[in-house]
């Protein structure tokens, strides 16, 4: 059952998805669904696990996981299609001054961009380097803000 509710004159639309094999949104981490799709998570849940209100968008979507999200009907028709919208942004990783600022950047990557742990390693040992996965505006902002509290240094680049 759907419940709805007007904005601003559009109909946004409160939805449950349960992940499952083959679904558009299996693999996807919550940023790649917010800003691709358009769609605000409000509750996730890896069953039989507690659900989360306002989950981080670092969480990796899986077969058996719930999300609950709001979302226009153009967002929604977007998700059962699979229609996303491709990132356009890259992080360019400048300098990184210790062991510590290699190692925290790497993970750092990984959480906030989805990317395996060998890319973000091998990108971090190899610097200056631009990370190969392109990201939503937002997403490679908070990974900039997050990369300089552990002393990278990077800067945005955007992709047509």
């Amino acid at each position: 059952m759907w419940e709805y509710v007007t904005i601003d004159h559009q109909t946004v639309l409160v939805t449950e998805y349960n992940i499952e094999p083959g679904d558009t949104l299996k693999g996807l981490i919550l940023a790649e669904i917010a800003y691709g799709y358009g769609v605000v998570t409000i509750l996730y849940q890896k069953p039989p696990n507690e659900s989360k209100l306002m989950p981080s968008d670092d969480i990796k979507l899986a077969v058996g996981d719930r999300l609950i999200v709001l979302a226009t009907i153009n967002g929604l028709k977007r998700i059962e299609n699979g229609e996303i919208k491709q990132p356009t942004w890259q992080i360019m990783i400048e300098s990184a001054p210790s062991e510590y600022a290699i190692f925290q950047g790497a993970n750092e990557i990984v959480g906030i961009s989805g990317c395996s742990i060998n890319q973000a390693r091998e990108l971090m040992n190899n610097l200056p380097g631009i990370l190969p996965k392109p990201l939503y505006k937002h997403q490679a902002q908070r990974l900039l803000i997050t990369l300089k509290k552990a002393f990278v240094k990077a800067r945005l680049i955007i992709n047509n």
